[in-house]
């Protein structure tokens, strides 16, 4: 599980990083990377180093919560038409959904029992 969450926070470094990175970004794409991009990682950063385990999952549901928005940013936002800017922020979104989804599904499991994949 901390695997997941210390990606997650690599992925919301990346998502800083590019904002400062990209040629020709607007403003509102640039803020709502960083704004972002720092939730996805604080909120990993939470989810990796929390000693509750009810605590843990809050912070991995706002870093799936916050994966959402990144994916469907450029949608609500208006800059769809940035293409590598969109690209980014859908794929890197995605990602974040589908790492903090395993994530949360993984801390719902009942302790002590281990999962068969026969």
């Amino acid at each position: 599980m901390k695997h997941v969450s210390w990606f997650n926070l690599g992925c919301g470094l990346w998502l800083v990083s590019v904002a400062a990175a990209l040629p020709r970004l607007g403003g509102r794409v640039r803020v709502e990377d960083i704004i972002a991009g720092l939730i996805v990682a604080l909120a990993a950063l939470w989810a990796s180093q929390a000693f509750d385990q009810t605590i843990s999952a809050a912070a991995s549901w706002t870093v799936l919560c916050a994966g959402a928005w990144v994916a469907i940013a450029p949608f609500v936002l208006g800059y769809w038409h940035r293409r590598l800017a969109t690209a980014n922020d859908a794929t890197v979104g995605l990602l974040i959904v589908a790492l903090a989804g395993a994530n949360v599904w993984l801390k719902a499991r009942p302790r002590g029992r281990s999962v068969r994949l026969s």
